[in-house]
């Protein structure tokens, strides 16, 4: 997304990544609501937080996708797949999806431009050290999400 803002700017590389997440995340639902039964249950059985995603999308519907737009619970693609497996309506699930996802994408959007505006206004050894920073920022998210992610996973668990 940020990539996005460079190249085209804050505007179109929001609605390139908009268009884009809607397009991937539209094929893993059509790939679970094709899957559904037997496929999906093996897949269950080797990813556990998936059966509750699974529930919760049943249960509630629109709320649920935006949740787990907001709050990655699983990766992308499997939320996608368990999405089209709980048997969501399609205009339930793209509307959750596009208000889930479409604040991060704008704020991701803005901060591409920002970032680009610092780096071409700054040294090339400046330049280089932004990037270090954001890289080391985004491994340390990586691992905090991760940690957090285990110790939330027997909660989401055992709510369904």
């Amino acid at each position: 997304i940020v990539a996005m803002a460079v190249v085209f700017g804050p505007l179109l590389g929001f609605v390139y990544s908009t268009v884009g997440a809607l397009a991937s995340a539209a094929a893993g639902f059509a790939i679970g609501r094709r899957l559904g039964g037997p496929a999906l249950e093996a897949l269950r059985n080797r990813v556990e937080p998936l059966g509750a995603v699974i529930r919760a999308a049943r249960r509630h519907g629109l709320k649920s996708v935006i949740f787990f737009r907001i709050v990655p619970v699983l990766l992308y693609t499997l939320v996608n797949v368990a999405c089209g497996a709980a048997g969501l309506s399609w205009r339930v699930y793209i509307w959750g999806t596009l208000v889930g996802m479409v604040p991060g994408i704008a704020v991701m959007s803005l901060f591409g431009e920002g970032l680009w505006q610092v780096i071409q206004a700054s040294s090339p050894w400046r330049a280089g050290l932004i990037a270090a920073a954001l890289l080391a920022l985004v491994a340390a998210f990586k691992v905090a999400s991760r940690r957090v992610a285990r110790t939330q996973a027997p909660d989401v668990r055992g709510r369904g």
